[in-house]
């Protein structure tokens, strides 16, 4: 995508309070190159939009967007537009989280995605939250400095928008249907684009690419916005659904593996061998997620010897604290194929 930048004959004369307003910013933020690439994305920090992306009218500063449309810019915490001012001033995203949290997405398109991600200074007036359109996402500031969990989370979700909007348009009316049916979402009354921001079904998508794809920080939390819906890791053939929007692309990766679990014994009382069988090889070591009922993640296992087919649970978490009776998961995903099977623990 071609970024247009606002031309010289359009940059007004910087003001007074623009000039400050500049050299304020660009002080507070860390050192940092004005932008980078992660997969195919261009991260634009905060000082190279305030440099390329922002000009002062009058009084006033307005951000100019990939599209040419004009925002004006909240620039005071105390402006009756922010409902709460923090710690008194914007702390912008952080760059190198941002590409971090980008680089760790696993989707089998992200190699040949592009698309530009502006960290705002301030906020839009019109629009103070984050948004994706156009091939563009645009990360509003916040009121305290991000944590590194929220801003991958972020991040993600919004790319999540990215995806559907080039991958499954809403003119794309047969694979919107096939969506909603594997998600549970028939009712178009109660999931539609009016809804409550947890039941739209744009959003339940970006959540669900932020769960099934986004790495390990940006799903710290563990769950998605909308808790009523099933864990998107324990919904049949939605990971594969996702996965194979990226189309082209993902073939481009070779062939998916086909892959069979089987656990035995099961249920069990101390531990269980779970036994993955790739039917068509995928490459690399077999890793097995443990998942409860909820569908958060328990622990992560690997092999028990080198190039085994075979992972052995003994009942615990991560952290070596034996597990609760119930049902759990053992999930498997390489490329664009997964499987997982119950496992029944009993105490």
């Amino acid at each position: 995508m071609t970024i247009r930048r606002i031309s010289a004959t359009r940059k007004h004369v910087a003001t007074t309070i623009f000039a400050c307003v500049l050299v304020a910013l660009v002080a507070s933020c860390v050192a940092v190159p004005t932008a980078g690439a992660s997969h195919g994305c261009r991260v634009h920090a905060a000082p190279d939009v305030m440099a390329s992306w922002v000009t002062g009218v009058g009084s006033r500063l307005e951000f100019t967007d990939v599209v040419g449309k004009d925002w004006a810019l909240v620039t005071s915490t105390s402006d009756p537009a922010i409902g709460y001012a923090g710690s008194g001033s914007f702390h912008p995203a952080s760059p190198d989280v941002v590409r971090s949290a980008l680089s760790e997405v696993k989707w089998p398109g992200m190699s040949h995605f592009v698309a530009d991600i502006f960290l705002l200074p301030y906020p839009r007036r019109e629009l103070l939250a984050s948004s994706a359109e156009a091939g563009a996402i645009y990360l509003s500031p916040g009121v305290h400095p991000f944590s590194e969990g929220p801003l991958h989370s972020l991040t993600v979700h919004e790319l999540g928008h990215l995806i559907h909007q080039q991958f499954l348009p809403d003119t794309d009316t047969e694979g919107w249907r096939r969506y909603r049916e594997l998600r549970g979402l028939t009712d178009t009354n109660k999931y539609k684009a009016s809804a409550i921001h947890k039941n739209r079904p744009h959003e339940i998508f970006a959540e669900d690419f932020r769960a099934l794809f986004g790495g390990a920080r940006a799903n710290y939390s563990d769950s998605i916005e909308n808790t009523e819906l099933p864990a998107p890791r324990l919904v049949p053939g939605l990971y594969e659904f996702m996965a194979g929007l990226a189309g082209s692309a993902a073939v481009a990766q070779g062939t998916p593996p086909v892959i069979d679990l089987a656990a035995a014994p099961n249920p069990f009382h101390g531990s269980t061998t779970i036994h993955v069988e790739r039917l068509i090889d995928g490459g690399g070591p077999v890793l097995v997620d443990i998942l409860d009922a909820a569908g958060r993640l328990v622990c992560h296992l690997s092999p028990m010897e080198e190039g085994s087919d075979k992972v052995g649970w003994n009942g615990r978490d991560a952290s070596g604290r034996p597990a609760a009776s119930g049902v759990y998961y053992a999930r498997v995903v390489r490329g664009a194929a997964s499987a997982s099977t119950r496992l029944v623990l009993v105490r």
